[in-house]
C-alpha cells in the first residue's frame, strides 16, 4: 500500500506543478551510472536512457520528470564477477537555479525523488527472491545552455534490494543500491 501512495504522490505533485508551469520542453537523456551496494562490493558502470519534460516555475524553479531505463549494479567476490539490475524509473526533479541570457543558460541544483520497478536482472535468481520495487531520492548540480543540459548527482535507494533467504547470498540481505550518475539530455523547445 505504501507503494502505490508514493506513485500517486509524485504523480499529482508532477500534474500539479505542471498547470502553473510558464515553459515546456520535451528532452531526450543519457547517462552513465556508477553503482555499487552498501556491503563493501566493488562499484561498476551501467547506463541510463530515456526521455524528459521540463515545466518552468515562477522564482527561478522547475521541474522535470525523467521516464528512464536504469541499469545499476556491482561486483562481488574474489573474481570481481558483476550483477546488475536494469530498472524502469521515474524521477521527479525539482531544479532551482538562476536563468541568464533570455532564459538560455542556467545552473542549478536539483532534489530528485522517484520510483522504479525492476525489469531485467542478471543475479541469476528467481525475481521471487527479490524486491522489484524501488524507491529513493537524489541530490545533483547541473547546467543547461539553451537545448544542451548536462547534471551529476549522488542517488540513495532508501528500498532493499533484496530479503533474500538463500544463505549463499545473504550478504546482499537488505543491501541497497547507492551510486553517482553523470547524465546528458537534449531539450526541445522555446522558452517563453
Amino acid at each position: 500500500m505504501k507503494r502505490y501512495v508514493v506513485i500517486i504522490a509524485c504523480a499529482l505533485l508532477t500534474m500539479a506543478m505542471a498547470t502553473t508551469a510558464e515553459a515546456r520542453r520535451f528532452g531526450i537523456k543519457g547517462g552513465m551510472n556508477l553503482s555499487s551496494t552498501d556491503f563493501k562490493a566493488a562499484a561498476v558502470t551501467g547506463y541510463e536512457v530515456g526521455v524528459a519534460m521540463q515545466f518552468d516555475l515562477p522564482l527561478w524553479f522547475s521541474i522535470q520528470p525523467d521516464l528512464v531505463y536504469s541499469v545499476l549494479g556491482t561486483s562481488v567476490g574474489e573474481l570481481q564477477e558483476h550483477i546488475g539490475v536494469g530498472y524502469v524509473k521515474l524521477p521527479v526533479n525539482v531544479q532551482w537555479g538562476p536563468r541568464f541570457m533570455n532564459k538560455n543558460i542556467r545552473a542549478f541544483v536539483q532534489a530528485s525523488p522517484y520510483v522504479g520497478y525492476a525489469v531485467s536482472q542478471d543475479l541469476g535468481l528467481e525475481w521471487g527472491d527479490m524486491d522489484r520495487f524501488s524507491y529513493g531520492a537524489g541530490l545533483g548540480i547541473g547546467v543547461q545552455l539553451w537545448f544542451f543540459q548536462l547534471t551529476a548527482q549522488y542517488n540513495w535507494n532508501l528500498g532493499a534490494l533484496e530479503n533474500f533467504k538463500n544463505t549463499s547470498i545473504k550478504d546482499f540481505d537488505k543491501s541497497k543500491v547507492n551510486g553517482a550518475t553523470i547524465g546528458v539530455a537534449f531539450m526541445f523547445g522555446k522558452n517563453k
